[in-house]
């Protein structure tokens, strides 16, 4: 099953980084790492690591 990015932002477009995280979080309810990569699209995914990468060296770790 792969479920898209407009599943999981139910159509809407992301109006700053709060909404960014709050997606990244929906896509963590999906399981772990290997989990989320097999049901997401490869976009989504990245965007996924990015944004805990962001959110990592934001808030130094």
């Amino acid at each position: 099953m792969n479920i898209g990015l407009n599943e999981m932002w139910d159509g809407k477009i992301p109006a700053d980084e709060t909404e960014l995280a709050e997606l990244s979080d929906k896509i963590w309810e999906l399981g772990e790492l290997d989990t989320i990569k097999e049901k997401v699209p490869p976009e989504l995914f990245r965007l996924h690591i990015a944004i805990n990468m962001i959110g990592n060296w934001q808030c130094d770790g």
